[in-house]
């Protein structure tokens, strides 16, 4: 029943997930507290400009945060109808990332990544277009300047250029001017907004200090309670129990599912990498490590023969989101 509801493309699935996403984050919407994180202390300069506009902490912030939220669960049913990696139309995906993140309650405020995470989403949806292009493509530039410019809001973006590069080698035949894109599509909207700084300061030290004083050490937050660290191995593990099943089935499908599902299995092992090598990144990257699990849990659900165990393992997995709001 509960698996039968998840799959359901009904209008009625529009209106219950906003307001079960509402009621998760009410707790957030009535109190004024705000967990801090190291960017707090050192925006970008262009978050630090969305932060003049709507100041942290305050109810207008939280109600946008929410938004941007669940606008990009919706965008990644895009993802779903443009490549059909998933076997049947289903609002699962946008379910499991909105619910999932929501539940991480520090996570529930506005933050750099939440904007950066859109152009992260626009670079990726771009990259996988590049696969129906039988000559150059110019979406591998798109893709590095997107990421570049969500590297604006979000500094530490700037490590997920390999995301580019893995993608090519997948999705693209070795054409080594698209390797040259890669590299020019992010350098020139940093080179534009160092432009911009000498053009109005005659000096770059605005952009130069703001990405020193992003990798300073100090101000690291910890929020990683007993109770996240219990939610997230039990994520972890289910994924793994996921993976390894739709391995074995993906032998079946066609050779875009495949590449696009290694493709998931590869960002979500480069955002694993900056969350345990970049000191200064934190728990935010839960954010961007959910887009691909989300797609691995909802072709595991999708797949499933047995609806009792369909039904057993979705109940189990929203019992861990409850648990981990209760218990925090």
């Amino acid at each position: 029943m509960l698996l039968r509801l998840l799959k359901s493309t009904s209008s009625s699935i529009y209106i219950l997930l906003p307001l079960a996403g509402a009621a998760i984050w009410w707790r957030s919407f009535v109190t004024a507290d705000t967990y801090m994180f190291a960017f707090d202390h050192a925006p970008t300069l262009l978050y630090s400009y969305i932060e003049n506009l709507i100041p942290r902490g305050t109810l207008v912030s939280r109600i946008t945060a929410f938004l941007l939220l669940f606008l990009q669960g919706l965008y990644l049913l895009r993802f779903n109808s443009s490549f059909i990696f998933l076997k049947q139309r289903t609002l699962l995906p946008a379910i499991l990332f909105i619910i999932s993140v929501s539940c991480i309650v520090p996570l529930q405020r506005m933050h750099p990544l939440l904007i950066g995470n859109f152009f992260l989403l626009f670079a990726l949806h771009s990259l996988l277009l590049s696969y129906k292009a039988e000559r150059l493509s110019y979406k591998i530039f798109e893709s590095s300047f997107l990421i570049a410019l969500g590297s604006m809001f979000y500094l530490y973006l700037v490590f997920f250029i390999p995301v580019i590069w893995v993608g090519m080698l997948m999705l693209r035949p070795g054409i080594w001017r698209e390797w040259v894109f890669s590299v020019l599509g992010f350098l020139v909207p940093w080179g534009i907004f160092l432009a911009i700084d000498y053009a109005s300061t005659l000096s770059i030290t605005n952009v130069t200090e703001s990405i020193r004083q992003g990798f300073l050490p100090g101000n690291i937050y910890s929020h990683w309670t007993l109770e996240i660290l219990l939610f997230l191995s039990f994520k972890f593990l289910l994924s793994l129990i996921a993976i390894l099943y739709v391995t074995g089935k993906n032998k079946k499908k066609k050779v875009l599912a495949r590449k696009i599902f290694s493709f998931y299995l590869w960002l979500f092992i480069i955002t694993a990498a900056v969350l345990f090598l970049v000191k200064q990144a934190n728990m935010e990257l839960l954010l961007t490590a959910a887009v691909p699990v989300s797609f691995i849990l909802s072709e595991y659900l999708l797949s499933l023969r047995s609806e009792r165990w369909g039904n057993f393992v979705a109940f189990v997995l929203f019992a861990s989101y409850a648990g981990l709001l209760i218990f925090y």
